[in-house]
Order: C-alpha cells, then structure tokens, then sequence
C-alpha cells in the first residue's frame, strides 16, 4: 500500500498551531516520478477543461443569434402583413401586433437547447422586442390618421355631391356644403396647416361645387343656368369663374337664338313641318334681324336642325307606312285593286314613290297583262346592281315588283341576298332589251333577224368592207384579211380583238381564233361595242370603210364637234376589261352581259333608245 503523508501536527485537537502539514519524506521510494506525471496529468486536463468551456460559449452565442435573426425575419413579416392591410381597424392592428409578437418571441425562446442560451437570448431580445412593440403603437398611430384623412375626403366627396344633387333646395344645398368645409377645415387643423391655405382650400371646395351645380343646369335649362351663376359668382374661385362662362357661352346662345327662331315661327309651324321654301324665307329674315354674327350662325344651325329633325320624322312615317301598305297589298294578292283599300291614315304618310308603286300594283292587278321582260324598270336595275351595289343592296325591290317579270322580280331579290356576303354572282344580271334603232347596215341586218345572237365572221366581214374604199386598194387588203385581224386597220393602235378575253378562256388574253369569231355570243358583243366605241377623232374612216353614225347624237360630241360613233375596227381590251369588268362588275361574255356593256356606254354618251 501507498506510503502516506506524516502529519506533524494532528487537526482537530486543542492545541493546534498554524504549522502546515509536511509532505512525508519519499526518499528512496520512487514516488518522486509518479507525483511528476500526475502534475503534467493536471495541467492537460485543466486546459482541456477551458477549450470545452469556451467551445460552450461559442455554440450558445450562435444559438443566440441565430434565435435573434429568426426573431427580427418573423417581426418584419408580422409588421408588413399588418400594416399591409388597407383599411385595417388601427386598435385591432395594434393588438394583433402586440400578440404576433409576443408569441413569435416566445416560440423561438423555446427551441434553445439550454438555460445559459435562453438567458442571453432574454438579454439581447428585450430592447428589440420593446422597440417592434413601439413601432406597432407608431403604425397604429399612423394608420388611424391615414384612415381618418380618408374617411374625411370620402365625407367631402359625399358632402359635395349632396349639395350638387339638392341645389334646388337652398337649405339643403347650404347645410351639405357647409358639412363638407367643416370637415375640410377640422383635417387641416389636425395637420397642422397654415389657417390661409385652410381657407383657400374651403373656397376651392365650393367654387367647385358651385361650378357643377351650373354644369348641371346647362344641359337642362342654359338660361336658369346663366341666372343661377349671377348668383354664386362672387364665391367663385377666378380660375372656376372663367370656367364656367366658357361652358355656359355656347348653349346659353344657341337657347337665345332658338329664342329668336321661335319669334319668327307662327304658333302653327313651331311643331308642323317647314318647307324648304318657308325655311328659306325664314333663314333671310334671321340675316336682316340685328343680331350678332355669332347668334345669326346659330339661329340658322337651329333652323337647319328643326327642319331635320321634322324630315327625319317624316322619314320614320313614311317608312312606317310603306311597311304597313305593302304589307296590306301582300295580303291582299291579286285581290289588291285599288289604293284606297289602305287606311287613310296611312295613305297620308306614303311617300311619293311607295304611293306610285302600290297604284301601280293595283292597276296591274286590275288588268293582269302579262310584262315584257327587259323592261325599263329592269334594265335601271340591273345597272343599279353593276353600277353602284351598295345603293342597290338597299333598294326595296317590292316598289318595282308591278313593273318586271316575275323571273326577274326572283334575280333582283338573289342579287340583294348575294350582296350581304359580296359582289352578286353573274347569273344574277338580268336579260336586257336591245337598241330599237340601228344606224348601220350591219345593226339593221342584227334588228331584222330578231333575235339576240350577232353575225357570222362573213357577214360582219362583208358589211365591214362596204364603202368607197371597198373595190381595190385598201378595200382589197381588206378581204385578205384573217378572221382574227378583221378588226384591226392599218395606223390604228396595235391593241385589237386579241386583247378581249373570249368565254371559253377568261383567264387568259390570248388571241382569238377562228373559232372565236363564230361565236354568236363574241359577236353580239362586239356588234354592239361598235355602235359606242368609235374612232375617237379620225373621221376619215368613216369615208375609207363605210361605217354610220347613230341616228340621235345630239348629246353625242368630242372636242372636234365630230362624231365617232363607229365601230369595229377600234375595239380595244379596255373596253370589255374597264366597262364590262371594272364598272359594271361582269365577268363573262353572255349576252346579258353583251348588251348591258353596250347599253351603258350609250346612256353615258347621251344616246337613248327609241
């Protein structure tokens, strides 16, 4: 066993000194080694002791602040989400801040791992969890003013537009704008606003309510509205004043210049309908009146607008009748005989053109003859449907219906029906009646054959050669001419018959064919071209080949006082491509299409049918 420390002196006995124990004498034993490593032994073990205590001490102050940053991430969530909400009670803000808070701090107290990290935490979390708490009573300040100021805009707002809404009222119209500058003055006042700019915005706030209050006037009665701004103009603001008397200038003249109309209207025409000759007479007297340019202007603006107005009136019953009369004939059939089987009281409203066609149904009711087709009813509508389609798509086919076949009657109706998804499809253009009277031997050839086609390559060929010129020389080249070349002269534009698309092959301009030219359909074309396509100036042909003038060409002159409606030898592409294609909207060689083309050219150069 060890060998023990000799006390020298015994504790605990009466006669105890201060003398200290002495370390017993190990001389000899070998202990001195062994009490060596045991201080080195201490020594590790108490640094060891420290790394771990310091260790310690950096785990719980990164607990701490990473418990400290949670805090403040959650605090900034709880502050924006609250002061976030707009309208948001202020006192229930507060409270629900102050709970959010406290709970966030505790939750997150209570996940450190020891009592020396909730200790520091405790420490460094007071100040900031009194300063989040005074920022809430802050946000709870300020959003309890903000809410304030808003609710008291809205009751100024309100304020103003019962004041506008009751301006009739003065008692009701003084107590409203009176609640509205008390809430205007009491806002400033918590502001802390200079009493000045206080009493300039209370001024602004009725000038303006002032202001509407004339606005409203001036769309009912401008007048009222001139006698109601009189009054309040003196608690108007300069920039409303101005305003105002710029809105009110206009309609207040036009109701004075009404005014002055009305003086020049016996008590009869101020309703009743004004003809155009009673409103000319009336406008000469607004001139003479001594009045100013600017209301001279508008009493004949108001003029011009009544007399509208009683048109468009007008309009509206004669519509109404029309439905009703034709609706009336409808019914009726073939048993509609007489106009007067329609009600006086809509007879009385017919117009003009709706009262013709309804006679003219019960004449033709009356004496049921049947209708020549290719009318003049007819051929004017068809070059309505070419000419101008949207004028004919509104067109009431039911005022012609007495004066065109019934075939014709059912294209016309297709036509409209077409034009609602575009142009009209060609089967659409009805047949029309030829030329009563030709002037040449070729047109009176086409007119005794009574039929629609034209003449064969030799006819035409034969005619076309007739002339002073037609024995030798010129004549002769004539003759040798081939079918496709009989329409071109020599010095004439090198732009012939070549040039005109014929029906078998309408997408091309390829030149026409023997083949072509025995077409009755080609042939009645350019037949009849050639009565309204002439030499344009070079009456010289006339003497050369033979070729006639129209026999009614009175309208019928060029520049040189010459006529030059001859014929074949000057048809060109562009007469069938710009008249046949771009004008009249046709686009094939049918013979309706053939004599539509002809019959227009004619009409445009003043020629008629017999």
């Amino acid at each position: 066993m060890p060998t023990v420390p000799r006390e020298q002196n015994r504790v605990g006995i009466a006669d105890v000194t201060n003398a200290k124990l002495q370390p017993g004498d190990y001389s000899g034993t070998g202990l001195q080694a062994l009490g060596a490593g045991m201080q080195q032994l201490g020594g590790t073990g108490a640094r060891i002791a420290g790394e771990m205590q310091e260790r310690q001490a950096r785990n719980d102050e990164f607990e701490v602040k990473k418990a400290w940053n949670a805090y403040a991430e959650g605090a900034r969530g709880i502050r924006a989400g609250a002061l976030g909400k707009v309208g948001a009670d202020p006192q229930g803000m507060l409270e629900n801040m102050t709970r959010d808070y406290g709970g966030l701090r505790d939750w997150i107290r209570s996940g450190l791992k020891n009592d020396r990290q909730r200790g520091q935490f405790d420490q460094v979390i007071a100040e900031r969890f009194d300063y989040d708490l005074s920022g809430a009573v802050a946000g709870a300040g300020q959003a309890l003013r903000r809410g304030q100021d808003q609710q008291s805009m809205l009751l100024e707002r309100n304020a103003a537009d019962d004041a506008t809404d009751n301006s009739d009222d003065p008692v009701l119209f003084d107590k409203h704008l009176q609640t509205g500058i008390d809430s205007i003055v009491a806002r400033g006042m918590a502001r802390g606003d200079d009493p000045a700019a206080i009493d300039r915005s209370a001024m602004a706030y009725g000038s303006d309510i002032r202001r509407r209050v004339v606005q409203g006037l001036t769309d009912r009665d401008p007048v009222a509205a001139a006698n109601r701004y009189r009054l309040m103009r003196d608690t108007m603001t300069q920039a409303d004043r101005q305003a105002t008397e710029e809105e009110l200038f206009e309609p207040l003249a036009r109701a004075v210049a009404a005014t002055e109309v009305d003086k020049l209207l016996p008590p009869g025409e101020k309703d009743g309908t004004l003809s155009p000759e009673r409103q000319a007479a009336i406008a000469q007297e607004i001139e003479a009146r001594p009045l100013a340019e600017v209301l001279k202007r508008y009493a004949l603006d108001d003029l011009n607008d009544r007399a509208s107005l009683q048109a468009r009136s007008r309009k509206q019953a004669a519509d109404a009748a029309r439905e009703t009369g034709l609706a009336t004939a409808e019914q009726l059939g073939s048993g509609f005989t007489s106009i007067t089987q329609i009600p006086a009281t809509v007879r009385r409203d017919l117009d003009e053109e709706t009262d013709q066609a309804l006679r003219s149904l019960a004449q033709t009711n009356l004496d049921p003859t049947p209708i020549a087709p290719g009318g003049e009813a007819a051929l004017m509508m068809n070059i309505m449907a070419s000419e101008n389609p949207a004028a004919f798509a509104r067109e009431d086919l039911r005022l012609v219906r007495s004066k065109v076949t019934r075939k014709e009657y059912d294209r016309f109706v297709q036509i409209q029906q077409g034009l609602s998804g575009g142009r009209p499809a060609i089967y659409a253009v009805t047949q029309h009646r030829t030329l009563a009277q030709a002037s040449s031997p070729r047109d009176a050839a086409w007119q005794a054959r009574d039929n629609h086609g034209a003449f064969s390559v030799v006819e035409a060929a034969k005619l076309n050669t007739e002339g002073p010129a037609s024995a030798t020389g010129v004549g002769a080249k004539e003759k040798s001419r081939k079918p496709h070349e009989i329409y071109m002269l020599d010095g004439e534009p090198y732009i012939g018959t070549q040039h005109i698309r014929s029906p078998e092959d309408q997408a091309s301009n390829r030149a026409i064919t023997e083949e072509d030219m025995k077409n009755p359909a080609l042939m009645a074309f350019l037949t009849l071209i050639s009565i309204t396509e002439g030499t344009n100036g070079h009456h010289q042909y006339y003497e050369r080949y033979g070729r006639k003038r129209l026999k009614d060409l009175k309208k019928f002159y060029y520049g040189t006082g010459i006529s030059d409606a001859s014929g074949m030898f000057q048809i060109q592409g562009r007469t069938y491509d710009e008249i046949a294609v771009a004008r009249l909207g046709l686009n094939d060689f049918s013979p309706q299409t053939q004599r539509m083309t002809a019959m227009f050219l004619l009409r445009k150069r003043g020629v008629r049918e017999a």
